[in-house]
């Protein structure tokens, strides 16, 4: 799974459980700009949804053990 920069940044978020409006707040991006990120991965990568990102990328994830979820403030 080939990312942007900025899109493993979206999906390492996704990953530990936030919410769009949490990502753009996190990453200091608008609302409607992670949800492009989003549509453009589900598009670019054949998915449907959410759901099947958040699969993918964790088995790609585990398969590498970069899963880092940021500690809150």
């Amino acid at each position: 799974m080939a990312l942007t920069p900025r899109q493993a940044d979206i999906v390492r978020l996704l990953l530990c459980g936030k919410r769009d409006k949490q990502i753009a707040s996190s990453l200091k991006i608008g609302l409607p700009t992670v949800r492009t990120h989003l549509r453009i991965l589900y598009a670019a990568h054949g998915l449907d949804d959410r759901v099947e990102l958040v699969i993918r990328a964790f088995a790609i994830a585990r398969e590498t053990s970069d899963v880092r979820c940021p500690h809150p403030k």
